[in-house]
């Protein structure tokens, strides 16, 4: 059951089984009949939007992922527009009279996947799609990773599924840089564990690669994540090893230079937004002594 042949027909079932479980998530969705968005919060719970659908009970189907109607999806098509346009864009000209985008915690606007599918698909086909991507590849990885640590296919796939349709990523499907940050971490676990335990060092470069493409489809929190997750792996993987330490310490800490040094286009503009949006706290017995004075 170990032979490539095997193997690739183990991946090839994971893929479909993948692909059917998404289809009957997102149904319509895979065909553009429909967009993944719970547009019927507008008509429910905004009078300027019944016209909409005369018919609503006024009872939303999910009122819990309203930012998906509110946030997510106006601003994704205004980065649509702007990738479409030949534009990159990094200032949002439509909301609180102008602010920073792509360096927005929320925004996910260079996402790897989402700039493809934003240049290639209408509108509806690449937010559709971007989003049904990041599930597959979310279980993919998985499933890879499980199959490294020697997992029969079965458990595999049905734990990759798990995985795949785990209530977290579907209860925050509105807040899109959670999934396709997180779905690089088991193929980033995979390329460290071959490098670590392979002794194959060029994987340092796919590693940075990675590391990267987490880093464009994430922001400053789920960055600071990356650095969490590599402790974590280098105390499980070095331990007591002094010898695996060594490699960890290259491995690792190339990776993660590689992958910063590539994303900093990105990461710089979030570092200044960061500091530039800091404000103080003033005391207001101060406050209000210097309003007297002057």
């Amino acid at each position: 059951m170990n032979s490539p042949r095997h193997r690739h027909l183990a991946l090839l079932g994971f893929l479909g089984l993948s692909l059917l479980a998404s289809w009957f998530v997102f149904r319509n969705a895979f065909w553009a009949g429909a967009v993944i968005a719970p547009l019927d919060i507008g008509p429910a719970l905004y009078s300027k939007y019944a016209w909409l659908d005369p018919q609503s009970s006024g009872i939303p189907a999910n009122h819990y992922i309203i930012d998906h109607l509110q946030y997510d999806l106006p601003q994704q098509y205004s980065i649509y527009q702007a990738y479409q346009s030949g534009e990159i864009p990094w200032w949002d000209p439509y909301a609180f009279g102008g602010r920073p985008f792509l360096a927005d915690a929320h925004v996910n606007g260079l996402d790897p996947i989402r700039v493809v599918m934003y240049r290639l698909l209408p509108f509806v086909w690449a937010y559709n799609w971007t989003l049904i991507l990041h599930s597959i590849l979310t279980g993919l990885g998985m499933f890879l990773l499980l199959r490294q640590f020697g997992q029969s296919p079965a458990s595999a796939c049905w734990l990759s599924l798990a995985y795949q349709f785990a209530g977290c990523y579907i209860m925050f499907i509105g807040h899109p840089w959670i999934r396709a940050t997180f779905l690089y971490y088991p193929f980033l676990w995979l390329v460290w564990h071959q490098a670590v335990r392979g002794g194959r060092l060029l994987l340092v470069a796919p590693a940075g690669l990675l590391v990267a493409a987490a880093m464009y489809a994430g922001n400053l929190q789920s960055n600071s994540y990356l650095i969490i997750f590599a402790g974590i792996f280098a105390v499980a993987y070095g331990w007591r090893d002094f010898q695996t330490w060594k490699k960890l310490v290259v491995v690792l800490g190339l990776s993660l230079v590689l992958g910063a040094a590539l994303a900093a286009p990105l990461v710089s503009a979030e570092v200044e937004l960061f500091v530039l949006g800091s404000r103080p706290i003033l005391d207001r017995k101060s406050t209000r002594l210097n309003s007297s004075h002057s």
